[in-house]
């Protein structure tokens, strides 16, 4: 049944859920381009690069906004961070699923309509369950990882952004579980191809590093969300400081390594990821810093990183002048 259709039977509950939907997809758009926004400025702190903001002719009044997360760019201020963002972080993609994938990001942050996002994923799904095959009976076994990994991402994507609004509507539950299995399966082969590929081919790009740690980290919270057994995350944590050895300026992957670092109590990572997060994200100083995309309103009140905290001797004066 399609998307379009539920929006017409749901008229009503689909007027009261638009202002939510669109309220929920300006937040993401807040979080991702500031993810990219850190991305940018780790990138140029370690590389001697020309583009800088006054290049992407965004005004300092913007980046300031966006980086204490109280802005939601326009489509042309995302794209230009997500070109920045390209030249620093090439996804080593096939061109075409490179180019699927970004249509799914902006339909995904700047589609009027669900329906058009579900259309999308319609057309592109059959063509990489076309390809993946082929790919991988001719020994492209990177290439066939990217179809995959593709396959698994829209897999996701239909569970939480084209029928979120219908969900109770429709009653539509039964698919969310089928969605899920077949994120799960996608981002199996995903990985299953990839670590062959490595397996011949050790001197890889970044690219294939950078793809074997969003596979796992995916799976992963997969298994957290599922309340599966999390039993990889010594091998998810090295897989990122294997990362980290090509790109130093990742935020993102360090942050993620921190956690797992916290969550295994492993006393040596936590020491040695910390300096290297503050170099990327000095703001982290203050417990009062809100990370990208994380649920929690401060960093500091995250369970999993209490272990971290407490290893580093971090916010003890704060807390005991809070105490008083």
């Amino acid at each position: 049944m399609s998307t379009r259709v539920l929006n017409n039977r749901g008229k009503e509950s689909g007027l009261a859920a638009g202002g939510k939907a669109r309220e929920l997809a300006n937040r993401a758009r807040a979080v991702e381009a500031q993810k990219l926004l850190l991305a940018y400025e780790a990138a140029r702190q370690h590389r001697s690069l020309k583009d800088t903001a006054i290049a992407l002719q965004v005004d300092r009044k913007t980046i300031s906004r966006l980086r204490n997360g109280d802005h939601s760019p326009n489509r042309k201020l995302w794209e230009a961070l997500s070109e920045v963002y390209d030249k620093h972080y090439p996804s080593g993609y096939p061109t075409h699923i490179h180019a699927w994938l970004q249509k799914w990001r902006e339909l995904r942050y700047f589609g009027e309509e669900k329906y058009e996002l579900a259309m999308f994923i319609g057309a592109i799904e059959p063509a990489l369950k076309y390809e993946l095959p082929l790919l991988r009976n001719t020994g492209r076994l990177f290439e066939a990882a990217c179809a995959a990994f593709a396959l698994a991402t829209i897999s996701a994507s239909k569970e939480f952004d084209c029928i979120e609004s219908e969900r109770d509507v429709a009653n539509l539950r039964a698919e969310q579980g089928s969605h899920a299995a077949d994120t799960d399966f996608y981002l199996g082969e995903a990985e299953e191809m990839l670590r062959a590929h490595l397996s011949v081919a050790p001197q890889s790009k970044p690219t294939a590093f950078r793809l074997l740690w969003k596979i796992m980290v995916n799976r992963d919270v997969l298994n957290y969300r599922n309340r599966k057994p999390r039993n990889k995350l010594h091998d998810i944590l090295e897989a990122g400081k294997s990362l980290l050895e090509f790109e130093p300026y990742n935020w993102e992957v360090a942050w993620n390594c921190f956690n797992y670092a916290s969550a295994l109590k492993s006393k040596t990572d936590v020491q040695q990821l910390w300096p290297v997060l503050l170099r990327l994200m000095p703001n982290l100083s203050d417990p009062a810093f809100r990370v990208p995309g994380d649920s929690y309103q401060r960093w500091s009140d995250d369970p999993d990183l209490k272990f971290a905290i407490d290893e580093l001797g971090l916010f003890a004066d704060a807390n005991v002048a809070a105490a008083h």
